[in-house]
């Protein structure tokens, strides 16, 4: 059974790979390390868009212990970001304060065109 998961884990990751209509990211490898017990845990991700605006997650982990290899359908992907939006507090003093930030900018940014366009349209009447 082992060897039908990779085989298909395989098939799957080559068969999308470089297909006109996916885009995909670089293998990106996170170590996981606990100094204390010594265990460290590598895990490598690669996402796939799709076409239809789906992703595809392939996840490989190797530990002491041997590895795994796994595919991420779309609907399971997309329900790991659902959770992860829903615990992401978007209230913090920290967003509050980015927000507000982002306000002025915008504020400073219109008050700059509406000088700009103030000082063209004089200086458009002036030279006519």
């Amino acid at each position: 059974m082992l060897d039908q998961a990779q085989s298909t884990f395989d098939r799957v990751l080559t068969g999308i790979s470089g297909l006109p209509g996916f885009k995909s990211t670089k293998p990106s490898t996170c170590i996981d390390a606990i100094p204390i017990v010594g265990n460290v845990t590598t895990y490598v991700i690669q996402s796939f868009r799709t076409e239809d605006g789906g992703f595809v997650i392939f996840l490989q982990i190797v530990d002491a212990e041997g590895r795994e290899r796994i595919i991420i359908p779309n609907k399971v992907a997309q329900a790991i970001y659902r959770q992860r939006q829903s615990l992401a507090d978007r209230s913090t003093p920290a967003s509050r304060a980015y927000k507000a930030r982002q306000k002025e900018l915008e504020r400073k940014r219109k008050e700059k065109a509406a000088r700009k366009e103030a000082w063209r349209s004089r200086n458009t009447q002036s030279s006519s």
